[in-house]
């Protein structure tokens, strides 16, 4: 068979297919992992038991990345009589209408409720079981995850056929 036939498939172009695929499954995988123990955490943080804790710090401004303005907070609870901060107020991210409620709700020095993780006391949160954008992650993970899987399979099927015809 001719020499260009058999550099269609060179052992770099492999390679970096290889690796390519390797980083859109990964990546994929990871954002799957994230979606789901978000939503896990988040159904489990209802049963969690609660602890009084107080506001530290409390701020919103704007975030470039993002649609909503950022919030800022940290609070502090105690848990067999050692302080622990966190920063968490929901599982996933915020809608706009959250913004104002937390606003007048967590002003700095406010007393509040904190909902703690039965083994891991620094795993906390203050509104237990509401989660938002974990369907966002999860379907992107998938997405990439697919798009890697197909693209490997693919590149798989048109490299055993140029394989067969060289035989």
């Amino acid at each position: 068979m001719a020499r260009g036939r058999d550099s269609t498939f060179s052992p770099g172009l492999i390679a970096l297919v290889a690796v390519f695929c390797l980083i859109f499954v990964a990546g994929g995988s990871t954002l799957l992992w994230m979606g789901f123990s978000q939503r896990r955490l988040a159904k489990e943080s209802v049963n969690w038991p609660r602890v009084p804790g107080r506001v530290l710090h409390f701020a919103i401004g704007p975030d470039p990345t993002k649609g909503l303005p950022e919030v800022q907070m940290l609070y502090a609870y105690l848990v067999r009589g050692r302080e622990h901060r966190s920063q968490r107020i929901l599982f996933g991210s915020h809608d706009a209408s959250d913004i104002e409620r937390w606003r007048q709700q967590h002003a700095a020095g406010n007393d509040l409720d904190v909902y703690l993780h039965p083994v891991d006391p620094n795993l906390a949160v203050l509104e237990p079981g509401r989660v938002y954008g974990s369907w966002i992650i999860i379907l992107f993970g998938a997405l990439l995850a697919l798009t890697g899987a197909l693209i490997a399979r693919g590149f798989i099927k048109a490299w055993r056929s140029t394989r067969r015809r060289r035989l």
